[in-house]
């Protein structure tokens, strides 16, 4: 960590594409330059100067103002294993050599798809299907292992054909095609490490709440204008009823009965619907398009998700609904 000239610091990396480190003085404030090199040549030129509290508490920087930098490469440098140093204006190389992130990688497609999703796109960088039938979700090494997701993708199945499983790691494709191949009626699995990969095979993204890349993918999804309907999938609900759930939702004050001006829910209907937010949603859109509405509140959770699923395929103006719904509920209350 010591360098030369009274001057000291580090650089570390999670994920061999954003580096992040300090360069500091210890007999001066004054920020330091830092030459970025990709395979000795030098690619950009960053000041030490911001405040990450993950790099000053680990190196015990105690100082009031930022001595900190953040490098993220550039596309380009990206699948190859390019040596990237970091040096300060005396020449000094802070901490060792270290590689930018390769396609040899063992975590590569995972690393890379997460570093996709940080970017910015322009609207025209994003091609949609727009089929009205292609069933999209991400399985990863955890939510493998949660039978309760399997078994409603495998009941999801046999009412819907163009199911398109992505994955990360190489050993969930090997049981993917053991659990599902053979019980589902046409089922593509694709290894990704780009979100735009996904994008353009989907109308419709069922995610795993209990998964954190599955739920980044959903919030990417409503970050951006498209035709994308979402499925959330919650495992403690799996064994519950509608009816159920809406008698909790109904306890606790759910967020649509609290707002439910701003998702534009019919108050008559609320009341007509004794405050259960499933019966609500469903009487509302149903009424209005004038196809049968959910009688038997006594449905399972995973039967639900299906019939919704259903639905949304048949009748344009029911996925319609509950994508506003969502999209509201993403831009108030999560961005």
């Amino acid at each position: 960590m010591p360098l030369e000239n009274n001057t000291y610091g580090a650089v570390e990396t999670h994920n061999h594409i954003t580096f992040t480190g300090f360069c500091k003085n210890s007999k001066t404030n004054a920020k330091k330059e830092i030459d970025v090199l990709i395979n000795f040549k030098k690619v950009a030129t960053i000041i030490a100067n911001k405040s990450i509290a993950t790099i000053e508490n680990k190196y015990e920087i105690y100082e009031p103002e930022g001595f900190c930098f953040e490098y993220k490469v550039e596309d380009k440098y990206i699948g190859e294993k390019n040596l990237i140093e970091f040096k300060n204006k005396e020449g000094n190389l802070i901490k060792s050599s270290n590689f930018t992130l390769n396609k040899d990688h063992e975590d590569y497609a995972k690393k890379n798809f997460l570093n996709s999703l940080d970017k910015n796109y322009e609207k025209k960088e994003i091609n949609y299907l727009n089929s009205s039938k292609n069933i999209g979700l991400l399985i990863t090494k955890s939510t493998i292992e949660d039978k309760n997701y399997i078994n409603f993708i495998k009941k999801v199945g046999e009412t819907i054909e163009n199911i398109n499983i992505f994955y990360f790691e190489d050993e969930v494709q090997e049981i993917l095609g053991e659990y599902l191949k053979k019980t589902l009626k046409k089922i593509n699995i694709t290894k990704v490490s780009k979100i735009l990969s996904i994008l353009s095979n989907i109308d419709f993204y069922i995610h795993h709440n209990g998964c954190a890349e599955s739920i980044l993918i959903s919030q990417f999804i409503n970050k951006y204008p498209n035709n994308i309907m979402q499925i959330s999938f919650a495992t403690y609900y799996f064994e519950l009823t509608i009816s159920q759930i809406d008698s909790n939702y109904k306890k606790n004050k759910h967020i649509f009965l609290e707002n439910y001006e701003y998702f534009n829910l019919n108050k008559e209907i609320i009341k007509e619907n004794n405050y259960l937010v499933h019966k609500i949603l469903e009487a509302q859109i149903c009424n209005t398009l004038k196809i049968p509405t959910l009688k038997d509140y006594n449905i399972k959770y995973q039967d639900f998700l299906i019939r919704k699923l259903n639905n949304a395929i048949l009748h344009e103006d029911y996925k319609q609904f509950y994508m506003g719904i969502e999209k509201k509920y993403y831009d108030k209350f999560v961005k």
